[in-house]
């Protein structure tokens, strides 16, 4: 499961709503989740996805939004089954 979070400054709300789900689905077994963070650029958060407060601090809220970048990682962490 690969989840790209828009970090850019009009979305504050959502990157609350997706650390604390990712932080959840982090814990199920059997499923791999990646939490990657942009805004202009792009930010691997997976290693930080199982404590949801270290990964709330080290979002960087602000910058414009540049989705075919964030994309196009999170494209490369897909695996076949």
């Amino acid at each position: 499961l690969v989840l790209l979070v828009d970090q850019s400054g009009s979305v504050v709300d959502s990157v609350i709503h997706s650390a604390v789900m990712a932080a959840c689905l982090w814990q199920l077994p059997g499923i791999r989740t990646h939490l990657v963070a942009f805004d202009t650029s792009v930010v691997d958060l997976t290693a930080d996805v199982a404590d949801p407060v270290e990964l709330l601090m080290k979002v960087q809220l602000g910058g414009g939004t540049n989705i075919a970048s964030a994309v196009e990682y999170g494209r490369q962490l897909i695996e076949q089954p």
